[in-house]
């Protein structure tokens, strides 16, 4: 009985709170309102299907489903206990059990390494908690504070430019959760003849004010670079493996005395590395089977001719696969050449390594650091240079990979979800085996450019030509023609540099880029008929044909393999690597300068700087590269038309909006150059405005009261009359409001009349008005025109102004 009384009491308290007219506070009174409801319950929808896009396919339907359901009944129970009609201690317990299975479901992804996915369970659990104790103002705002934070966790975790929708519908739901808050404390706090007015679905101003709210917002996404990205999902474990090997592990311990730095000379594998080779990664030794995602240059030869580069297939080249999936999300604030493998040996069609061995090394706590003397040496030299720094990029398997871990070269730090990662003879990294889908790793690298060009290892002093010579070794019977073109294109002046990009230039230039001999059957000796016949090719041709006609210089050069990470996606903060990212380049030494990268396909751009442009710049640079990919794969099918087209029409939109920029800005460029003749009279205007601010708006006051008489033919007597007696009443009060003495909140009418005529109003004028306005208003007594003429009479002397403004 006790509990039952104590629950009523609590019942009408909450009553007694909510019927008080003028109370202030978060909690001041409880939502009444089903339309609160509807729109945050349209919020929440937007959040629980922004979530589940986190997943595909069958379980994003199923966690849609389960949360939108799950708030739908929270918010169906707060409104019912904002009723009265279940009880603040069933939804208090209620609140519980979601807070603990929110906690639990916390605990069980942090003991799987999964911090990130751990708080978008435990805030999606929350929010539940929040939304089943919606009935004041308090919870309302952490409510749509805890989706919001939700909402920038999955953008953070997203890689899917859709996702974009979701921002735009939730600002869109924001605004009406917001609009519908004020709504509902303005009829609470309004008279009770307020409540009977007519009430809509919506705010007045929501819908304009939506709109401009979007339009403001895509302007300025649009307009201004995208920040650098916050890598709030950098966790290495994020991925769910462990990448541990203990043949892999004793083998670091046995070579802890020659764990160096590669340094001037290009490194042989030890005998460990050897006894290792060959074992397969489940025994400890990398595998040399490629990458799954369809590109050979991450085996350890390379044939020029297959069709098995790009589509998947093995040597035989039996695949029919040719999809252009994502294979790789990097995280960086730049565009990056990430290599897994280096050519020197070439026999005419196949590039390969006399050595493959690599060297272990361990990770302590899932970190490694190369600091080795002459790391640290090379890295403080590095440093000092204006032009060098040291970058940070994260990078995700979207699919199923290989055991490279790639990255841009000159590596100085790694974390990785292991303990232990085995380096080759160039600086390339691998895993004890393949990395699955949904694995991360940090890569630590330095970055330097000479005269634009990436270095790719710095050299402190030239080295010996016997260290290089297995990077001037040319085919047997290689075809005479390569050194007379090379000759002819160089001419006879100018360094090894000058030299290399005199090549570079005119392999660009003179010759184009296609996939076509990627997927047709190609026998060997293409390259010459590539090089002298049919001027077409993929990029192994190209970087196959640079690296001979310097070598045929005496100029040592080499190919490198992996991915172009240059498709940067500004809706998604990612750049999107996929299957026809796998490239080859060259890698040249230059005397005095050390390794430089070069970029003789005509197709592909060197890495670039860190310098964003606008997020439209690069929304439109993003398409055109899907155009130019989707075109040298397949230029008539659907996908390729699609892109297309939506990029026109984006170029066009941009284009427009840009003209309509421009117009504006030259408006402001002329008004400017008057700026200093018009800006003192413009000034004494708004101060002359400002200073007969009262008497303007006395004058819009009379002005209303006169337009009375010409409505006086358009109703009946009776409403005219009414309505003259109920504005002179209400200008009355704002009359008096812009001096300073108006109706305070909670005065009555005839303690405004008395205080008014302490300060030397006409009191008897005054209650001429406010008599006849309170018979009108609570009495419901019709005027007549002596009340009406009367009442007309007493604003007239009550408002008084300078003659000529006076009412006649």
């Amino acid at each position: 009985m006790k509990a039952v009384e104590k629950d009523e009491s609590q019942k009408t308290n909450s009553q007694v709170n909510n019927t008080t007219p003028f109370s202030s506070g978060p909690d001041a009174f409880q939502f009444r309102s089903p339309k609160i409801y509807l729109s945050v319950g349209l919020l929440l929808v937007v959040t629980a299907v922004a979530r589940a896009s986190l997943a595909f396919g069958v379980e994003f339907i199923y966690t849609s489903l389960f949360w939108c359901l799950l708030y739908a009944v929270s918010l169906s129970l707060a409104f019912s206990n904002a009723l009265d009609k279940i009880s603040n201690a069933w939804v208090k317990k209620a609140s519980e059990v979601y807070a603990g299975l929110g906690i639990f479901s916390f605990i069980l992804s942090l003991l799987q390494g999964q911090l990130v996915a751990g708080l978008i369970s435990l805030i999606t659990w929350l929010i539940a908690a929040l939304a089943i104790q919606l009935t004041n103002k308090r919870n309302f705002y952490f409510l749509l504070t805890s989706s919001f934070i939700l909402l920038l966790f999955a953008s953070s975790e997203t890689r899917e430019s859709q996702f974009i929708v979701y921002l735009v519908l939730y600002a869109i739901f924001a605004v009406f959760c917001f609009m519908h808050l004020l709504e509902e404390e303005y009829l609470h706090k309004a008279s009770a003849s307020l409540h009977a007015g007519e009430q809509r679905w919506m705010p007045a101003g929501a819908l304009p004010l939506s709109f401009l709210l979007l339009v403001g917002s895509i302007s300025f996404y649009f307009v201004f670079p995208q920040p650098a990205p916050l890598n709030i999902g950098s966790s290495i474990g994020d991925g769910g493996e462990n990448y541990h090997d203990k043949r892999w592990y004793d083998a670091a311990a046995d070579e802890l005395d020659s764990d160096t730095f590669f340094g001037d000379s290009e490194r042989v594998g030890s005998e460990a590395d050897d006894d290792l080779q060959g074992e397969g990664s489940q025994e400890g030794a990398p595998s040399s089977s490629g990458d799954p995602n369809g590109y050979n240059g991450f085996s350890d030869s390379l044939d020029i001719n297959s069709q098995a580069n790009r589509n998947g297939a093995g040597q035989d080249g039996d695949s029919e696969d040719t999809s252009n999936r994502i294979v790789l999300y990097v995280q960086a604030d730049r565009s990056l050449y990430l290599r897994s493998k280096v050519f020197s040996h070439f026999d005419g069609d196949t590039w390969s390594n006399p050595d493959n061995s690599v060297l272990k090394h361990r990770l302590k706590a899932g970190q490694y650091r190369f600091e080795e003397a002459a790391l640290d040496a090379l890295s403080e030299t590095l440093l000092a240079a204006e032009d060098a720094e040291a970058i940070e990029y994260t990078i995700e398997m979207a699919v199923d990979g290989g055991d490279n871990i790639v990255g841009s070269p000159q590596v100085i730090g790694l974390e990785f979800a292991g303990t232990v990662f085995g380096e080759d003879q160039y600086g390339n990294l691998y895993a004890p085996r393949a990395l699955n889908k949904g694995v991360r790793y940090v890569v630590h690298s330095l970055s330097r450019v000479y005269q634009g060009y990436p270095i790719v290892k710095q050299g402190q002093e030239d080295l010996p030509r016997h260290a290089l010579s297995h990077f001037l070794a040319l085919p047997n019977q290689l075809d005479s023609r390569y050194g007379v073109l090379a000759q002819q294109v160089v001419g006879d002046d100018g360094d090894s540099f000058l030299r290399a990009k005199r090549i570079e230039a005119f392999l660009r230039n003179e010759f184009e880029y296609t996939l076509d001999t990627l997927f047709e059957k190609q026998s060997t000796g293409n390259l010459e008929t590539f090089l002298f016949e049919t001027p077409r090719g993929h990029c192994e041709y190209f970087a196959s044909a640079m690296v001979l006609m310097l070598r045929a210089l005496d100029i040592p050069a080499r190919i490198a393999t992996g991915y172009s990470s240059t498709n940067f996606n500004p809706l998604t903060g990612y750049y999107e690597v996929r299957r026809l990212d796998g490239h080859a380049w060259v890698e040249t030494y230059i005397d005095g300068v050390g390794w430089l990268s070069f970029e003789p396909t005509p197709f592909y751009q060197l890495p670039g700087s860190s310098e964003r442009p606008s997020t439209a710049d690069a929304l439109q640079a993003y398409l055109e590269e899907l155009v130019r990919i989707s075109e040298s794969a397949d230029p008539d099918s659907f996908n390729t038309q699609w892109i297309k087209g939506l990029t026109e029409s984006f170029v066009q939109l941009k284009q427009a909006l840009g003209y309509l920029l421009e117009t504006v800005g030259r408006i402001f460029s002329d008004l400017s150059r008057y700026a200093m003749t018009l800006i003192v009279p413009v000034m004494v205007v708004l101060l002359a405005l400002y200073c007969l601010r009262n008497s303007l708006f006395d004058l819009y006051a009379l002005y209303r009261i006169r337009r009375l008489g010409g409505d006086a033919n358009a109703q009946s007597a009776g409403e005219y009359l009414d309505q003259v007696v109920r504005r002179c009443y209400e200008e009355l009060e704002c009359w008096q409001s812009r001096r300073g003495r108006g109706r305070s909140q909670g005065e009555t009418l005839q303690e405004f009349v008395s205080r008014l005529g302490a300060l030397g109003v006409d009191q008897d004028q005054l209650e001429t008005i406010v008599l006849n306005y309170s018979n009108l208003r609570y009495g419901g007594i019709a005027q007549t025109e002596v009340t009406a003429q009367a009442v007309l009479s007493a604003f007239n002397a009550v408002c008084r102004m300078s003659a000529p403004w006076r009412m006649k």
